[in-house]
């Protein structure tokens, strides 16, 4: 059942009783029906209050999930961009290995920043779980980035062809695996917005 469908079978309750409580006590005098007007605006005017409060909140509740699920969507967007980023820092065994060296920059400073950044988001605030879920895909996502990263950058001179290429091939899973998580994000963002 639907937030809303409950109260139309209430509401035709209340006009049922309300319809038979004034027809049987139907008031004689004018002051009789100034009280039954006065007391049946009374009620009006609670159940709007009331009503409308419930709806103010959901409209805020919403509002902070988007806004939430959009930031988290930002984040993903940001950490496929460097994923690619690193793998065209990194294109080849000689990219690799002058990095290791310190003959050639490499954005190391920024992979540990979004590392960060990715678990420092709060996964209580999401109230999706499929967002949380993604969430801590996109983070051991990024974590695995940096390890593969760094031991790649530390071992590049005992590592042979076949362990350069598995290298490279697990930079552009993980560069896919972002983008994956991000649509998927993108998709839980437009079902937020669209409910």
């Amino acid at each position: 059942m639907k937030p809303n469908e409950w109260m139309w079978p209430l509401g035709v309750l209340a006009f049922v009783i309300v319809t038979s409580v004034v027809l049987r006590h139907a008031p004689y005098t004018s002051t009789e029906t100034a009280t039954w007007v006065q007391a049946i605006a009374s009620v009006v005017a609670i159940w709007w209050s009331g009503s409308s409060a419930r709806r103010l909140q959901r409209d805020i509740q919403r509002q902070k999930r988007i806004t939430r699920a959009g930031a988290v969507v930002e984040i993903a967007t940001a950490a496929w961009n460097l994923a690619s980023h690193v793998v065209t820092q990194l294109p080849d065994r000689e990219a690799v290995q002058q990095v290791g060296r310190g003959e050639r920059h490499f954005d190391y400073p920024e992979l540990q920043e979004m590392e960060r950044v990715t678990v420092s988001i709060p996964l209580h605030d999401l109230n999706t779980p499929e967002l949380v879920r993604l969430v801590m895909m996109l983070t051991a996502t990024v974590r695995q980035l940096r390890e593969k990263v760094d031991f790649m950058l530390a071992n590049h001179r005992e590592i042979d062809g076949a362990g350069f290429e598995e290298f490279f091939k697990t930079l552009g899973q993980m560069r896919s695996a972002c983008l994956d998580i991000r649509n998927r994000m993108a998709e839980q963002l437009a079902a937020i917005e669209h409910s």
